[in-house]
């Protein structure tokens, strides 16, 4: 294996050349360069696995920490986003006063032993600051210096409920009522939108900007596949790079992969990436994809949708939303709901006028080994 990779198809880490999210980080550097107060000082990034949603969210952070904002980063699970967000800001609010006492001394505690007389400080038990304190007060303090303080929160859609509701609100009394320098960048899978802002609890989410990690267009995906080669001295011959680029239709983790596989099958990348070596690196990268892109997504979805999905089956390449209805036995009106569901999940996609089709080949053959988890047909809505 070359040690000199130059793409990055893990989880979470970003890629050597973050193409196509120009527009959403030129806003962000704005708002950290003094226009705070703006709409998209509350931002959602949403978009389906693989779509680049934690790389964005990096750039966002790298550029904050690069205009001396204050970063304060935390991954949503079901339980512990308030307290994990609280301790951070409680740490923050120390390291901004560090002449601050800890702790303060209100006793002497005399006694003996074996060594003689001893001595033990005790010191008081003042209560930890509240989310809303520490952020206040930390604001403040990065106020006198005409900086801020970023909140990012990655995996939003894990979040608990009423834990996003306490968050939400303690962001717009300290950032948004009492004009504190305050941004927030949450991202998540398209599921947040079921769980958290079809329902009246979460109005901050819902008030808040929306950004979506679509896929890359052709001439961002040449960029994303060429730089990092050319980085390294290496090149694409023309053939293998516009195999690379139909084949991964614009979804950055994919580029990731095919790039990632293509360098390390060809023998020479310096001398170029062979038209052979590059369909090689796609074949191991779709495979890839499948397995860690949606095996996941599968997980996610419910009975409803996964039953939607099966209705697909019979048809070879394209489905009409007509036959799909017929098949599960469902109205109109519920083919429409789930058909938008799955698309925003980037496991089916329009096919034309009332047609749509599995995204990638690999949904149907997930779909087709699950088939028999339980009798699908008798799912209603």
């Amino acid at each position: 294996m070359r040690s000199d990779n130059p793409f990055r198809p893990a989880f979470g880490q970003s890629p050597p050349f973050l193409a196509g999210r120009d527009e959403a980080i030129s806003v962000m550097r704005d708002i950290f360069a003094g226009a705070w107060n703006c709409p998209e000082a509350a931002t959602l990034i949403i978009g389906p696995r693989g779509s680049g949603k934690t790389a964005l969210l990096n750039a966002i952070e790298a550029e904050a920490t690069a205009q001396r904002w204050r970063v304060l980063p935390v991954t949503a699970s079901p339980l512990g986003l308030t307290e994990r967000l609280r301790g951070k800001a409680e740490d923050l609010l120390n390291d901004l006063s560090p002449d601050e006492p800890k702790r303060k001394l209100t006793g002497l505690h005399v006694g003996l032993g074996s060594a003689g007389a001893t001595t033990e400080f005790v010191p008081s038990k003042n209560p930890a600051p509240s989310l809303e304190g520490a952020l206040r007060e930390s604001a403040r303090m990065l106020l006198d210096q005409r900086k801020g303080t970023l909140i990012t929160v990655d995996e939003l859609h894990a979040a608990d409920l009423e834990e996003v509701v306490e968050v939400g609100n303690t962001f717009q009394q300290v950032a948004f009522r009492e004009d504190l320098p305050m941004v927030f960048v949450g991202a998540g899978l398209p599921s947040l939108e079921d769980r958290f802002l079809a329902g009246d609890r979460c109005t901050f989410l819902q008030r808040c900007e929306r950004y979506d990690t679509g896929n890359l267009t052709p001439a961002q995906t040449r960029k994303a596949l060429v730089q990092p080669v050319e980085a390294l001295g290496g090149r694409w011959e023309d053939s293998a790079l516009e195999s690379a680029v139909t084949a991964t239709w614009g979804n950055p983790y994919y580029i990731q992969l095919a790039g990632h596989h293509a360098w390390r099958q060809s023998s020479d990348p310096i001398r170029g990436i062979t038209l052979d070596e590059a369909q090689q690196g796609i074949a191991r990268a779709d495979a890839a994809y499948g397995r860690n892109i949606y095996d996941m997504a599968w997980k996610d979805l419910s009975a409803m949708d996964r039953a939607f999905l099966v209705a697909m089956l019979p048809d070879e390449n394209q489905s009409r939303t007509r036959d799909i209805g017929q098949r599960w036995e469902h109205d109109p009106r519920a083919v429409g709901t789930y058909r938008q569901r799955l698309i925003r999940r980037d496991l089916i996609r329009p096919a034309g006028h009332g047609r749509i089709r599995f995204s990638h080949r690999y949904v149907r053959d997930f779909v087709q080994g699950h088939i028999n988890e339980q009798d699908w047909h008798q799912v209603k809505p």
